[in-house]
């Protein structure tokens, strides 16, 4: 069966930004319970869950 050539991109910009809400919603209400979560972890959760992104686009290309 043939695929329609298309992408994941519509929903890699969709989830990023839910993604950016949550952790900013969730590094909000660590900090308040005095455990914080800095910026750098921030950044650094980020940068995996855009790899991890990047990877599905990349296996849904190869799998077309």
């Amino acid at each position: 069966m043939s695929k329609k050539p298309d992408s994941t991109r519509p929903f890699t910009v969709s989830a990023r930004g839910a993604f950016v809400r949550w952790l900013h919603t969730e590094s909000y209400l660590i900090e308040s319970l005095l455990f914080g979560l800095s910026k750098d972890r921030r950044d650094d959760a980020l940068y995996v869950f855009s790899e991890v992104l990047k990877i599905v686009g990349c296996e849904r290309a190869w799998s077309q």
